[in-house]
């Protein structure tokens, strides 16, 4: 059975190779995109096709909803499932619970962001 696939989306190079690692220490395959803008392209064009978006609230150019908009505008791409990490005080759990996406805080454990990621990741025959 292949891996599961996720999909990093994080402005920040060292948060997104800290999440490429410890994804991949978890047994999943993992391709990153520095903006959303890349992982839009990445998407558009069939690059990856990926399990899960991981997804940084906060980044230039677009935010972490901006992007989810966006990507459901892609046919085959709006069923995935977004998880939403941020760092920030901002609070998007009102926001998140409308858009129907689940939200993860970088604060808290990294064992309870695996747990989440699980959970999100559909079940594979």
């Amino acid at each position: 059975m292949p891996k599961p696939t996720i999909l990093v989306v994080d402005d920040d190079s060292a948060c997104r190779s800290f999440l490429r690692d410890l994804f991949r220490l978890e047994g999943f395959s993992v391709i990153t995109a520095e903006s959303a803008r890349q992982a839009l392209r990445y998407l558009r064009h069939g690059e990856c096709l990926p399990d899960l978006c991981v997804v940084d609230f906060i980044m230039p150019e677009m935010d972490g909803f901006q992007l989810l908009d966006r990507l459901r505008r892609i046919r085959w791409a709006g069923a995935i499932p977004v998880l939403l990490l941020t760092g920030s005080d901002l609070p998007i759990e009102r926001q998140a619970g409308r858009e129907g996406v689940a939200y993860f805080h970088k604060t808290r454990a990294n064992a309870e962001l695996i747990e989440q990621v699980k959970r999100l990741l559909p079940v594979r025959c």
